[in-house]
């Protein structure tokens, strides 16, 4: 799942300045100018990948996973606000590319992120 998780990561991060991965004991979260910010987190597991999106709760961002058969669930635990998103393939992962790339370029823009070439 490592692999998977390298691939999502240079497709929906690559135009994002000074970028790096950061690992951690339960998750792998991005470092941002050498500042934590975990706007997309990774949990490998043996046999999927959980993708978390930091952000505030969206039954149609729920509804679009549920329509295309993905687990999606939202935790709003400890002021953390997340959607987790498990994903067993890279194929799995094309079927909701799109839809992951609308969502990080509005996170990356919330978060006020430097974009390459901006």
């Amino acid at each position: 799942m490592l692999e998977l998780m390298d691939k999502i990561y240079g497709e929906l991060l690559a135009d994002v300045n000074n970028i790096s991965l950061n690992y951690n004991k339960f998750y792998i979260g991005l470092n941002i100018n050498d500042v934590s910010d975990n706007i997309l987190s990774f949990v490998p597991k043996k046999k999927f990948l959980k993708l978390r999106l930091k952000m505030e709760e969206n039954q149609e961002l729920e509804d679009y996973f549920d329509e295309k058969g993905f687990d999606i669930s939202y935790c709003p635990r400890m002021g953390r606000k997340d959607y987790t998103i498990k994903v067993s393939s890279y194929d799995d992962y094309l079927i909701i590319k799109k839809k992951l790339t609308e969502i990080l370029d509005k996170l990356k823009k919330d978060h006020c992120i430097e974009l390459i070439n901006s």
